[in-house]
C-alpha cells in the first residue's frame, strides 16, 4: 500500500493564497481494490480559519484527520467538486496523455492544480500553486476554440496547434457538454460551445431559459450569446471569480448531502440543507423554491445534484445565481430530483408542499407560482429573441406538462 499526498490551498475573495491542508490517498496493491483517504487541515488554517470549515456539514474545523467514506477515490466530496465532469476530464486525459493508472482522482487534481473552477487548488510539493491567469485565451479566440472543440469531438486522437489552445482553456469546467474558459480584458468568462452532434439548439435554448429565469427574479449569471459564421455561442461571467480576482469557495449539494454514484433524492432533501447551511436562509429559500417551480414549469429534467450549489460570500454561505438551466431536450419526461408524494414527475399540490417547507406562506406560495407560470409562458418568445429555430421550441414546449395543469 502506497500513500500519495496533496497539499490542498484556499484562494480568498481578495486573491490572497492560504495553505488549507494535506490529503493523504492510500493506492491499494494490487490495484483495483478499495482506496483509503484522509483530509487534515493545516495548522496555521486552524489558527485562522479564513472562511471556517471547508465544509460545514462533514470537515468541522478541528485538528486531526477526517477519514473519506468513498473507497472508489479515497477523497471527500468537496475536493471531487474541484474536477470537470465527462468533457474536461477527456481533455485533461489527452492534453497529458495520461495512462489509464493516472486518471484517478487525485491524479486529475494534481494536474488540475490552481487552474479549476472555484476557490480551491492543489500541489504536489509544499509550495504555493500556479494560479490560472495567461494560459486562458482571450475571447478573439473563440472561433479557434470552436472549431477546435468540433475537430477534438470528431478526432480526439488528433492533437494540433488549435487543440492545444482548446486543452488550454477546456480542461477545468465542469459538465458534459463542449466548453472552455476565456478572459474578455480581463474577465473571466465561461463560453459554452454547441456540437455537432446537437439535433437542437441547445446553446439558444438555453440563452432563453436564463432570460425566464432573470424575469422570474431568480438570479443568473450575465450572459450573451454571439454568432460565429452560422454558429452560437454563450458566454457567461463566473460567479466564482470575485471583482478583485479572488475566488468564491462552492460546495455542490451532492457533496453536502453525501451523495455517491447512483442516488435517490429529492427537492425536499436540498431545502433542508440550504436551510442548515445558509446564512441567509430566508432569502435562500425563496430563491430555491422559484428554482424548483421553475425547473418544474420549463420541464428542466436535468436537475441532478451538482446543478445546485453554495459558496462561501460575504461572510457566510449563500445559494450561487441558478445555472445549467435547460428544458427536457433528451425527452426525459422525469426529472433527475423527485418532488415528494408526486414522486419525479412534479403536480401543482407538491410545489405548494414544497413552498411550505421552503418556509413560505400559502399566498405568498401562490403569487412565486403564478409569476414562473406567467414568465415560462413567454419562454416561446424569448426562443425567437435567441433565434431558436420554431421547430426546436415547439419541441420542448411540448414537454412542458406542467404548463397545462398550473
Amino acid at each position: 500500500m502506497t500513500a500519495r499526498l496533496l497539499h490542498v490551498w484556499l484562494r480568498d475573495e481578495a486573491g490572497a493564497v492560504h495553505p488549507l491542508g494535506q490529503i493523504a490517498v492510500t493506492e491499494p496493491r494490487p490495484p483495483g481494490g478499495a482506496r483509503s483517504g484522509a483530509f487534515r487541515y493545516a495548522v496555521d488554517y486552524l489558527a485562522d480559519p479564513v472562511i471556517g470549515p471547508v465544509d460545514p456539514l462533514h470537515l468541522p474545523l478541528r485538528s486531526g484527520e477526517f477519514r473519506a467514506g468513498d473507497p472508489h477515490t479515497g477523497l471527500h466530496a468537496v475536493f471531487i467538486d474541484s474536477l470537470p465532469d465527462a468533457w474536461g476530464r477527456a481533455v485533461m486525459v489527452r492534453r497529458y496523455r495520461l495512462a489509464r493508472a493516472e486518471q484517478g482522482d487525485i491524479d486529475l487534481l494534481a494536474r488540475l492544480g490552481g487552474h479549476g473552477m472555484g476557490a480551491l487548488a492543489y500541489t504536489r510539493t509544499p509550495e504555493p500553486p500556479e494560479l490560472d491567469g495567461d494560459e486562458v485565451p482571450p475571447l478573439m479566440c473563440l472561433d479557434q476554440l470552436l472549431d477546435a472543440a468540433d475537430r477534438y469531438q470528431a478526432q480526439p486522437e488528433r492533437i494540433d496547434e488549435a487543440i492545444r489552445l482548446l486543452f488550454a482553456a477546456g480542461s477545468s469546467p465542469g459538465g458534459a457538454r463542449p466548453k472552455a474558459l476565456v478572459r474578455d480584458a480581463g474577465r473571466p468568462l465561461l463560453a459554452k460551445f454547441p456540437s455537432r452532434r446537437d439535433a437542437l439548439d441547445i446553446v439558444g435554448l438555453e440563452a432563453a431559459s436564463l432570460a425566464v429565469a432573470r424575469e422570474a427574479g431568480i438570479p443568473v449569471p450575465a450572459f450573451r450569446v454571439v454568432g460565429i459564421g452560422d454558429r452560437k455561442v454563450l458566454l457567461l461571467e463566473r460567479f466564482d471569480v470575485t471583482p478583485a480576482g479572488g475566488r468564491r469557495h462552492m460546495l455542490s449539494l451532492k457533496s453536502l448531502l453525501d451523495a455517491r454514484g447512483y442516488y435517490q433524492a429529492g427537492y425536499r432533501d436540498v431545502i433542508q440543507v440550504v436551510a442548515r447551511v445558509s446564512s441567509a436562509p430566508k432569502e435562500d429559500l425563496e430563491q430555491l423554491f422559484r428554482q424548483i417551480v421553475l425547473n418544474a414549469c420549463l420541464a428542466n429534467t436535468d436537475d441532478h445534484l451538482k446543478n445546485f450549489a453554495m459558496q462561501w460570500r460575504d461572510g457566510g454561505w449563500r445559494l450561487t445565481p441558478a445555472f445549467d438551466i435547460l428544458p427536457d431536450v433528451n425527452d426525459n419526461r422525469e426529472h433527475v430530483l423527485h418532488f415528494g408524494s408526486a414522486g419525479h414527475r412534479p403536480t401543482p399540490d407538491a410545489l405548494r408542499d414544497l413552498g411550505r417547507l421552503c418556509g413560505l406562506g400559502p399566498r405568498r406560495v401562490s403569487e412565486v407560482m403564478a409569476l414562473i407560470e406567467d414568465k415560462v409562458r413567454s419562454y416561446s418568445l424569448c426562443c425567437e429573441a435567441y433565434g431558436v429555430p420554431e421547430a426546436d421550441a415547439a419541441f420542448v414546449l411540448a414537454r412542458m406538462p406542467l404548463m397545462r395543469d398550473v
